[in-house]
C-alpha cells in the first residue's frame, strides 16, 4: 500500500525547478521583445512631433498676412516628400480644397512649395526647410525648425475659416496625421 502511494505523488523536485527555469526564461524573451518594440523609434513607427502655430498678421496690407506651423520637436527626422498639407475653406465660390507635398518626389510632379515663403510664391501653402548645412551634408529632411506657411487671401479677399490637415504619408503605405488646425483671421488652434 506504502508503494501505491508514492507513485501518485506530484512531479520530482529537480524536474519542478527544470519547468520553472524554463518557464521564466521564455517569460523573460517575451518581455524582452515586447519593451524593445516599445522603445522602438525608426522612421517606420508612427512619427512623434510637436508644433507651435501662429497667425502673421503683422503686416498692414492684409494680402501678406499668414499662418505659420512651426515643427518644435521631432523624435526622427521624416522625408520631407512625404510631408502633405491641405487646407479647406469656404468662400463666396464655395467649397475649396487645396492640397501639395512639401517637396516632389524624384521625377514626381508637384508644386513648388519648397524652399519659399508667401512673399516669394503665388502658391497657397509654401514650406521653407531650416537646413543645418556645416555639421554635414545638406539633406532635406522635415524636422525642428522648418516651417509651413498657409496665406490668409484667396481670390476673394480674407480667408475667416480654415481647416488644415498636417500628414506623413509614405507612397502606397499608411497616412498618419501629424497635426489639425482650425484657423480663423486671429488665431490658429
Amino acid at each position: 500500500m506504502k508503494n501505491e502511494m508514492k507513485n501518485e505523488q506530484a512531479v520530482s523536485p529537480v524536474i519542478a525547478t527544470i519547468l520553472m527555469v524554463a518557464i521564466t526564461v521564455v517569460l523573460a524573451g517575451v518581455i524582452y521583445v515586447w519593451a524593445g518594440s516599445l522603445a522602438d523609434t525608426n522612421i517606420k513607427g508612427v512619427p512623434r512631433l510637436t508644433f507651435q502655430a501662429e497667425a502673421n498678421t503683422a503686416d498692414a496690407d492684409q494680402a501678406n498676412w499668414f499662418w505659420m506651423i512651426k515643427a518644435t520637436y521631432a523624435a526622427t527626422p521624416l522625408a520631407t516628400q512625404a510631408i502633405v498639407v491641405s487646407v479647406q475653406w469656404t468662400n463666396s465660390s464655395g467649397q475649396q480644397f487645396y492640397q501639395t507635398q512639401m517637396a516632389p518626389y524624384p521625377g514626381g510632379d508637384s508644386e513648388m512649395v519648397y524652399g519659399r515663403v508667401p512673399s516669394n510664391s503665388p502658391n497657397m501653402i509654401t514650406f521653407f526647410d531650416d537646413l543645418d548645412c556645416a555639421s554635414g551634408p545638406c539633406i532635406t529632411t522635415f524636422n525642428e525648425g522648418d516651417r509651413i506657411y498657409i496665406r490668409m487671401n484667396d481670390n476673394d479677399g480674407l480667408i475667416q475659416n480654415l481647416e488644415i490637415h498636417v500628414q506623413y504619408k509614405v507612397p502606397r503605405g499608411a497616412a498618419y496625421v501629424l497635426k489639425q488646425y482650425d484657423a480663423t483671421p486671429n488665431s490658429i488652434r
